[in-house]
């Protein structure tokens, strides 16, 4: 584990890298974005493909509802510029590490509730709604107790290496482009500059990752995945997690901390 842990991701950094210098070499801000459309796309085994939307067009300081179907939920009837502002600069200067802190009271409420999703993984309908989330997410099915909670001993070890891995940030995440990555279920949101140039932002599903970590970023061909909390954050205030039945437990550090758990556990 430890060697995992030291092991730096240089494809990662420097995917990354390029990227944004791509984005940065083009001095887009909100005040030069015309329009916003959020998008999900659904496809089923045997049923075809699906896109229900919803386009935002700029009034002001305001970007309104202008055009739309009728199979979201949950949808804004405006977005303020200063937030397309603030998801745009984020892109912009994105950090690109994962860095993660937990508190002590965070470690120890987290404890207690895989114990409950442990010992009951045979008998969750006896478990409170709020713990049947977990079960909607992930698998606990003849996982040890004390093994599970190893990693706990290392979070502060974890290096942004690990957390690549931990939220699938693979190389295999990246390919040629965004219409060949069409997966079951994405979500995607596109911003239209004035020069008619876009940034597309999608999150593929199902994603029980933190945050609905990562998240592909494409502009003018360039591709990248974005790790950025903040940017989760950020597009939370939009509206752009509220296309579907977004789990609010997502945004919560045990979602963090079952997502590194689950993955070296899959290691033993």
């Amino acid at each position: 584990m430890k060697k995992l842990l030291q092991t730096k991701h240089l494809y990662t950094i420097c995917t990354l890298l390029v990227a944004l210098s791509t984005i940065n070499s083009h001095t887009q801000t909100s005040k030069n974005i015309l329009s916003v459309k959020f998008e999900l796309y659904q496809r089923g085994c045997f049923e075809p493909a699906d896109t229900s939307f919803l386009l935002y067009k700029k009034t002001n300081t305001k970007y309104l509802l202008t055009d739309k179907n009728d199979y979201l939920i949950g949808y804004k009837s405006k977005i303020d510029k200063k937030i397309l502002h603030k998801i745009v600069e984020n892109i912009k200067n994105e950090n690109i590490k994962i860095q993660l802190n937990f508190s002590k009271k965070e470690i120890s409420n987290f404890k207690k509730i895989a114990q409950k999703l442990i010992k009951f993984q045979n008998k969750i309908e006896k478990l409170p709604r709020k713990y049947q989330y977990y079960y909607d997410l992930y698998s606990f099915d003849n996982m040890d107790l004390n093994t599970y909670l190893k990693p706990l001993n290392y979070l502060d070890t974890l290096t942004n290496y690990s957390y690549n891995n931990i939220f699938k940030l693979n190389k295999e995440y990246l390919t040629e482009n965004i219409e060949k990555w069409r997966s079951t279920r994405m979500k995607i949101m596109t911003i239209t500059f004035q020069d008619h140039t876009s940034l597309k932002i999608v999150t593929k599903e199902p994603n029980a990752n933190y945050c609905y970590l990562p998240f592909l970023i494409e502009y003018k061909g360039k591709l990248y995945k974005s790790t950025s909390i903040k940017l989760a954050k950020l597009l939370n205030q939009v509206g752009y997690h509220s296309l579907d039945n977004t789990y609010t437990i997502i945004f919560t550090k045990n979602i963090a901390l079952l997502n590194i758990m689950n993955y070296f556990y899959k290691q033993n």
